[in-house]
């Protein structure tokens, strides 16, 4: 029996060290990814719906589409390379959006805390952004972590995919795990909460399930070039079954049957995100965020563009019409022409040619347009 063992462990060690040679030839041609996927860096959170490791980095590389690069999760597990602390010892500026403010697609320093942080060193600039969020998730961010840390102004980036992020079409609580949902009663006339699965969140908690977001675990991830292997694979798996779903004219009718219930449910969670922004009289600068489908002719949009395209313009005149909130297409168009011979693939405008979250030139643009913002907010304030 033991030399049965000892066989195969042999063969394991072995055929594991073939993976990793096999593993490091494929990830220097590119045919596989030279960094760890991008769902290592992003948990369940019990307070709020996601959150990430602190005091870790990772070479993030998704289906060799951008990356490879670097991302840094310091002590509160916010990205950035410096770590905060909760007493302060210059006014604080908290950022606040989606992946498209996270940026895990660009690596350290390009990013816009990095960014700004440089730009304003008499402040000390907070990245509290994380992927697959939506406003409620923010709103619950804002109030168990960011009001900790004694902001002085908050930015806040609305995406369009805000709208169905914290969306559920009906009482469905089965669906629900981490993330709250909310949807629209037509029977009373109400937006409805349903809040985290409990049971779910018990399991995924549970000390068996911890060990596998420890550090020993997503480092042997991290350097592991088998797990690139599987993970490529499960990749290419899921993205073909994907390819293969249509989206009709039939889905896009039902997608835009949607859309007025979307609007009543983003509009409650707004007002209680204001509500409680106000309450605390904290400084709000909004600034939207600008995707692919703004700059292509409404005309040439695809069904599933169209839908996002209707989901920003509402979002758009409702963070306008509160507070202004910050939209310049002409000077997203000027900054692109400007840098025109730097744009080139992967590069496309402010995003990647297979992905539009803000590459390196996004980054640069979304900061330069923050900084522009908040001198404006300071010289109010002196004028004031």
């Amino acid at each position: 029996m033991f030399i049965i063992l000892k066989r195969i462990s042999i063969i394991i060690i072995i055929t594991i060290f073939l993976l990793e040679i096999f593993g490091v030839i494929l990830s220097s041609l590119r045919i596989i990814p030279n960094g760890s996927p991008a769902v290592m860096s992003i948990f369940a959170h019990k307070k709020w719906s996601l959150w990430h490791p602190k005091n870790i980095s990772f070479k993030h590389h998704y289906n060799t589409c951008w990356g490879p690069t670097k991302i840094t999760f310091n002590n509160i597990g916010a990205r950035g390379l410096r770590d905060v602390q909760i007493k302060k010892s210059k006014p604080r500026i908290a950022l606040l959006g989606d992946s498209m403010i996270e940026m895990i697609h660009v690596k350290d320093g390009d990013d816009i805390g990095s960014l700004l942080q440089k730009k304003l060193p008499n402040y000390e600039v907070i990245n509290f952004s994380s992927r697959g969020t939506g406003i409620s998730d923010h709103l619950d961010i804002y109030k168990n972590l960011i009001k900790n840390y004694n902001i002085d102004y908050l930015i806040y980036y609305p995406s369009d995919n805000d709208l169905v992020n914290n969306f559920i079409l009906s009482n469905e609580p089965d669906k629900i795990f981490n993330q709250p949902a909310f949807y629209f009663d037509e029977e009373t006339n109400q937006v409805i909460k349903i809040n985290r699965n409990e049971k779910k969140m018990k399991k995924y908690f549970s000390n068996l399930n911890k060990i596998k977001r420890t550090k020993f675990v997503l480092y042997l991830k991290e350097y592991s070039y088998t797990f690139k292997i599987y993970y490529h694979i499960k990749t290419i798996i899921r993205n073909n079954k994907v390819q293969k779903i249509v989206f009709d004219e039939k889905k896009y009718a039902d997608k835009k049957k949607q859309l007025p219930k979307q609007k009543k449910v983003y509009k409650h969670i707004m007002n209680k995100f204001i509500d409680e922004i106000e309450k605390d009289k904290i400084n709000l600068i909004t600034i939207l965020n600008y995707k692919e489908y703004v700059f292509t002719e409404k005309n040439d949009l695809s069904l599933k563009w169209k839908i996002r395209f209707d989901r920003f313009n509402f979002q758009k005149d409702l963070w306008q019409n509160y507070n202004n909130a910050y939209y310049n297409l002409n000077e997203a168009k000027d900054y692109i022409k400007l840098n025109n011979n730097n744009i080139i693939k992967p590069f496309v405008n402010l995003g990647h040619v297979c992905d539009d979250h803000y590459s390196k030139y996004g980054s640069e643009f979304i900061t330069n347009i923050s900084l522009k913002r908040i001198n404006a907010y300071f010289e109010k304030e002196q004028n004031n």
